[in-house]
């Protein structure tokens, strides 16, 4: 009797840490990362919703990332030192989910993972 509890229990634990690790990540929230892919340094920033949030010069061939908790449409804006401007195109996020940004010298690349 004693055996049967300790196995069900067990089993129990098991299948709820289970559904913790496949569902955790569902509310974690959405992680930006921006990668300068240019040969000069960039000034980005990021808007969303009503917020804009600005993250500063990004040195050539460096990377940085944020988080955000929301959830809604995310654009980058990114200003080479030569004073061309690029936009990407706005791309819906959600909690849970990687985004990345490579900005080139011609257009910002957006993959989400």
């Amino acid at each position: 009797m004693k055996k049967e509890f300790i196995s069900t229990g067990s089993i129990v634990l098991i299948l709820i840490g289970a559904g913790l690790i496949y569902i955790a990540p569902h509310f974690s929230e959405p992680k930006f990362i921006i990668i300068n892919n240019t040969n000069q340094t960039i000034k980005v920033t990021a808007e969303w919703r009503n917020n804009r949030k600005e993250l500063g010069k990004l040195e050539k061939g460096t990377s940085t990332e944020f988080h955000v908790r929301d959830e809604a449409s995310m654009k980058i804006t990114a200003v080479l030192e030569n004073g061309n401007k690029f936009f990407s195109q706005p791309v819906y996020f959600t909690s849970g989910l990687v985004y990345n940004f490579t900005i080139n010298e011609n257009d910002i690349i957006s993959t989400f993972n």
